[in-house]
């Protein structure tokens, strides 16, 4: 969860060092959201800091650095529930923070509102997504069992 710790008023928060090339901004895997959450609702963390640091190789090798408050810049994250993990909308992120913008000040308890309600709408499509899955598969072994299917495997061979 944390490459570093730091420690505040009896609270100690991870730093996730991330590094990579300035041309490449996709969308990296973050954090675990169940750990997010269960360790800020824990109250063991009140932050979760990322020292990002992108290199560019075109001409002669500069670097940015970036670092942040993951929890302060909760519009620039997705979440998908299926591996369960936040990640970063990289572009979006640097963008605004090359413009030299503030995040929107928000309380503890908005960002855990923010992270709540992603967790609980995508695990709500990732359970109707699973459903239809389920209910397709379903479907297809039915109309599997109506029709004879007989194994015969007495004539196989290795094909080399």
């Amino acid at each position: 969860m944390g490459d570093i710790w730091v420690s505040s008023h009896g609270v100690y928060n991870p730093i996730n060092v991330k590094a990579g090339l300035q041309a490449m901004r996709g969308q990296p895997n973050v954090v675990s959201m169940q750990k997010l959450l269960d360790y800020v609702l824990k109250r063991w963390i009140d932050s979760y800091y990322l020292l990002i640091i992108k290199f560019d190789l075109s001409t002669a090798i500069t670097h940015r650095v970036y670092f942040i408050d993951l929890l302060d810049w909760l519009d620039f994250i997705t979440y998908d529930a299926g591996p369960g993990q936040i990640m970063l909308r990289e572009q979006e992120l640097y963008d605004e923070l090359d413009a030299g913008r503030v995040p929107e000040h928000r309380t503890i308890f908005e960002k855990v509102e923010s992270l709540f309600v992603l967790f609980e709408r995508q695990l709500r499509a990732l359970f109707a997504n699973r459903q239809q899955r389920l209910d397709r598969q379903r479907a297809m072994a039915q109309e599997f069992r109506q029709e004879e299917f007989i194994v015969d495997q007495s004539e196989m061979k290795f094909v080399l």
